[in-house]
């Protein structure tokens, strides 16, 4: 599981490092640390406004704890959802 914050484009800055960049599918862009090649940033052409940004890159995470969890109809069989968290069985609200 990756837990994902969602901010406008213009509320991120990337302060230190290149990251790499990674075109997972048709309109998908992945940036990665090009050190460790802890994954940073996911941008869908289809929300060109905002950037979705690992909470386990940032400096605390704590900060960030999940709220929803999107796409559990494609979790692993062994991973249970939280009943704590608002679920999505796909990616949409």
């Amino acid at each position: 599981m990756v837990a994902w914050l969602t901010f406008d484009r213009g509320q991120v800055e990337i302060l230190s490092g290149h990251p790499r960049i990674y075109r997972s599918s048709q309109g998908v862009v992945r940036q990665f640390c090009a050190a460790c090649g802890t994954q940073i940033s996911y941008e869908n052409i289809e929300s060109p406004s905002t950037v979705d940004i690992t909470t386990a890159s940032l400096d605390n995470p704590n900060l960030f704890p999940p709220t929803l969890e999107f796409w559990l109809d494609h979790r692993v069989a062994w991973q249970s959802a939280d009943q704590s968290r608002t679920p999505y069985p796909r990616g949409t609200q």
